[in-house]
């Protein structure tokens, strides 16, 4: 004999389909770019000289690769994995000619909380740091062994998902400080909004653009363009050109199809 529903098992029932019925999935696929200044760039010679070479063949830019991220984002956790395929001229300066990140947090309260971020570059060791709020401890790891421990002080984001911070989220409207790790640190960076467009696939888009204070010369220079609407990320550009002569520009190919 079947077991009646009780109004808990409803009531379960219910939470669990909505939270289906809210989960967003989908991929995103970016062009990376690189523009090389090689009088800055003084740690890695040969690859700047090689570099100024493809500037002049594609007028500027050196075509980097192609970023792919896969999102899962739900109301209250998130994933996403990032894959970077080098574009063939520049596999040949690498070990390996992919990068692969992910990220897994917590959603919603304002924006993604990461709990666990990992990095593999190439034929290098992979990078983990975990993220444990209730003890207030990251834990850094390099080729499966601890490299460091550091208290945790706030919220903290990562490379992989800070693209995605604010996405169904209210867009900054003020100067907005954000924690985030790279796998080796965890640094605070502010970000000053302000309004702009950006082309995707050809079209104008309306969008809001953070951008980072810089309180040092040396300090890496991040900008992020979010879509007005709903703060899909756009383009990031990366300028990292007053400590190693090195600008990557990361523009989205085409909108995905997103649900309402």
């Amino acid at each position: 004999m079947k077991r009646p529903f009780t109004i808990a098992a409803i009531l379960a029932l219910a939470a669990s389909s909505t939270s289906q019925a809210q989960t967003v999935s989908f991929t995103a696929q970016y062009e990376v770019s690189a523009s090389v200044d090689a009088r800055r760039a003084k740690d890695h010679p040969d690859a700047a000289r090689y570099a100024e070479k493809l500037i002049g063949m594609f007028g500027g830019a050196i075509p980097v690769g192609t970023m792919t991220d896969t999102v899962s984002l739900a109301p209250t956790s998130y994933r996403v994995n990032s894959t970077v395929k080098a574009a063939s001229m520049i596999a040949a300066l690498l070990p390996g000619d992919t990068a692969v990140r992910t990220s897994e947090g917590s959603a919603g309260g304002g924006y993604l909380t990461s709990r666990r971020f990992t990095e593999k570059r190439g034929n290098g060791e992979p990078r983990l740091v975990t993220l444990d709020y209730t003890s207030k401890v990251a834990a850094y790891y390099k080729g499966g062994k601890i490299t460091k421990r550091e208290a945790i002080k706030y919220r903290t984001a990562d490379v992989a998902a800070l693209p995605y911070l604010f996405y169904k989220q209210p867009l900054p409207k003020a100067e907005t400080t954000i924690a985030a790790t790279d796998g080796i640190s965890t640094r605070l960076m502010s970000f000053v909004p302000g309004k702009d467009t950006a082309k995707v696939a050809g079209v104008m888009v309306p969008a809001v653009k953070l951008t980072r204070k810089r309180y040092a010369k040396d300090d890496p220079m991040v900008e992020i363009w979010l879509r007005e609407s709903d703060g899909f990320p756009l383009r990031v550009r990366l300028d990292l050109n007053a400590k190693y002569g090195v600008i990557f520009d990361q523009r989205l190919s085409a909108i995905p199809a997103l649900p309402k």
